[in-house]
């Protein structure tokens, strides 16, 4: 019953596309289902990929595959997604985002196209073409891939004419997972924590935006922005409609991304599943429960007293300072109160 980005793209009369991942759920809940025109990619997750390789998995479950499909029907499967597969299927979905920018350059219609690459996630496969590319570790590879990937996809967008007329945002989901059976895939570097925690480590990811001509390139900001503030902002870009009728948990930075003014959130609150587990708001960042990964095994802490960091000066959230700053729960709070 929600309302997705791509319906409210479709209701605007744009073109849609999903190439990718969808990890959205099982069944018939494909992306076609939900105002996307055109899907082609895996329904979940890469995991199926890894766990069809471990011993004693043969006959557990249903081998994983690459589905295509049309608006307004499930999609039908077209291929194993297997380690065979695996290393290509990036290949294939750039093909078709390149080709889809191509087809819509054609015509007026303006598009929405959602790329959801499958690396770098684990199983890291790179591809044959990149293997042994970074002269490092599969991982590495495959974040050299992601980058070609990205490479051609821009490219097809100045070869088409569409450059200048088309806001890029190129960004992460959620910070590295730390699995030590997998060996080295990533590192949080300044940053405390991993995938499945409330720290910095995990909620700080790359973000780039590119739209020539409107944002000023080489700008820089470590403002506040949630991903879920990109339903809000394109809404307003693309002249579309934001439900009325129910919560959305999204902000217009349309402003801001023009450079015409700061970022208009200044707070960002996390739950982990259905649990609040921290909050931030300026540079101070107020934990209720820590969740942790260490040595890969995820740990969950009831703090009696909440941890409060001030992640400016302490990006690794490692100085509990809420025994002078007890002033500031009731603002966090009173934010938190609202949200709810």
């Amino acid at each position: 019953w929600e309302f997705t980005m791509s319906q409210m793209f479709k209701d605007a009369g744009y073109a849609t596309a999903c190439f990718g991942k969808w990890h959205l759920g099982p069944g018939d809940r494909h992306p076609t289902m939900f105002g996307f025109d055109r899907w082609y990619g895996v329904q979940d997750s890469s995991d199926p990929v890894y766990d069809a390789m471990t011993v004693g998995h043969e006959g557990v479950s249903r081998e994983p595959k690459i589905w295509e499909g049309n608006g307004g029907a499930p999609g039908r499967p077209v291929a194993d997604y297997d380690q065979h597969t695996r290393p290509l299927i990036d290949e294939w979905v750039t093909e078709r985002a390149v080709a889809f920018v191509r087809e819509q350059a054609a015509t007026d219609v303006p598009f929405f196209l959602y790329v959801p690459l499958t690396q770098v996630h684990h199983p890291a496969i790179p591809h044959p073409d990149l293997a042994g590319a970074s002269g490092n570790t599969a991982f590495a590879d495959c974040m050299i891939e992601v980058d070609h990937r990205t490479g051609v996809m821009l490219d097809a967008l100045d070869a088409a004419g569409l450059a200048g007329d088309t806001l890029v945002v190129w960004a992460s989901d959620n910070g590295p997972a730390l699995i030590p059976s997998l060996g080295p895939q990533a590192d949080s570097g300044p940053f405390r924590g991993y995938l499945g925690s409330a720290y910095e480590g995990q909620l700080r990811v790359p973000c780039i935006v590119r739209w020539p001509g409107v944002i000023e390139a080489g700008r820089v900001s470590d403002d506040i922005v949630s991903v879920l503030d990109l339903f809000a902002t394109f809404a307003t870009l693309a002249g579309a409609r934001v439900p009325d009728d129910r919560a959305i948990d999204s902000i217009d930075q349309s402003a801001f991304l023009r450079g015409s003014a700061p970022s208009a959130r200044d707070h960002v609150i996390c739950f982990i599943g259905d649990t609040l587990a921290a909050m931030k708001w300026k540079q101070f960042k107020l934990h209720y429960i820590e969740y942790g990964n260490v040595a890969g095994h995820r740990t969950k802490v009831e703090l009696g007293i909440p941890q409060l960091f001030n992640v400016a000066a302490d990006p690794k959230e490692l100085w509990d300072i809420m025994e002078p700053n007890t002033w500031v729960a009731q603002p966090m709070w009173r934010i938190v109160s609202e949200f709810l």
